[in-house]
């Protein structure tokens, strides 16, 4: 019979396509969940990702703070006092640089490798500059002072008008300098220090039983009586230095003043008060050798007592 005639085949992926479209259009699809695994390496990444930022964040907020600290400390690097000694033309311009600073002990050259993570966290420029600045004031280089204070001065993260201000300061105060005090001394080596510490006790000493026998010359009192007279003491300096190896025990900077003083003894001229001076100035540098005074102190009338420092 025709009405029973045998149907086409029907195609199964046109059905499965028609109740895919279907299940589209009455919303009955569900969406395959995702593996946990997944979730867990996305958590894991994110986190990671704002760890890392908030270490880098927290790095540059420091690196910006501490660059503000030495470029506050640097406004305070002039030198101290602003002019040169007139009672002491041949003080030294490092001791001029009494201002100590934070940023100056981590950039120590022995603190370097302790420091080393933090420090490299900031501007390569500035940490050259300022370390440079710092290891030319250990040094004694003057002529590297001033180069890296003009460096530091020009440095945008740093710059300011009292870090101009303290440049020129040193400027005018280095042009007073001798040539020779200008030039690089270098840094001791470990032996030279070590050896220098072995001795120290010995030489203390030696200086104390020398420098006991040459104070009472340096007495002004007896000049102005008239138990004494200049140029006698002047002599009597002379002995003393040749006597049991006195001289060898001075200092460049003992010595230097010490001449200065018999100069003046010597000079028919010079008027009492200014060989009060010299006289102060030779007994202040032989207590820096020994120990009771700093360089730094030479201008203060009566320091404190080393021990009421600390």
């Amino acid at each position: 019979m025709a009405e029973f005639a045998t149907l086409a085949p029907v195609d199964r992926s046109e059905v499965s396509a028609l109740n895919l479209s279907a299940e589209i259009a009455t919303g009955s699809t569900q969406a395959s969940p995702v593996p946990y695994y997944v979730v867990a390496a996305i958590v894991s990444l994110v986190a990671a990702l704002i760890l890392a930022s908030w270490t880098t964040l927290q790095a540059l907020q420091r690196g910006w703070r501490f660059t503000k600290l030495i470029r506050r400390e640097l406004e305070e690097i002039g030198p101290h006092p602003t002019q040169p000694d007139p009672n002491n033309p041949a003080r030294p311009w490092w001791e001029y640089a009494t201002r100590r600073t934070v940023h100056e002990e981590i950039f120590r050259t022995e603190r370097i490798v302790e420091n080393r993570d933090f420090i490299l966290g900031l501007d390569p420029t500035t940490v050259y500059q300022v370390s440079q600045l710092w290891l030319a004031l250990q040094k004694r280089d003057g002529h590297n002072w001033m180069h890296f204070l003009a460096e530091c001065s020009g440095n945008r993260r740093l710059a300011s008008e009292d870090l101009a201000k303290a440049s020129r300061r040193w400027a005018a105060l280095m042009r007073s300098q001798p040539q020779h005090l200008r030039e690089t001394m270098g840094v001791p080596t470990p032996y030279r220090q070590s050896a220098s510490l072995n001795r120290a006790a010995e030489l203390f000493k030696a200086r104390l039983t020398a420098y006991g026998k040459l104070l009472p010359l340096l007495n002004p009192r007896s000049m102005e009586s008239g138990h004494a007279q200049p140029r006698a003491v002047a002599e009597r300096m002379l002995d003393w230095y040749y006597q049991e190896g006195n001289g060898l025990l001075l200092s460049g900077r003992a010595l230097d003043q010490f001449r200065r003083t018999r100069e003046a003894l010597e000079r028919s001229d010079e008027t009492s008060s200014r060989r009060d001076v010299e006289l102060s100035q030779l007994r202040t540098d032989l207590k820096i050798d020994l120990g009771v005074r700093q360089p730094q102190e030479r201008g203060i009338d009566f320091p404190w007592p080393e021990d009421e420092r600390w």
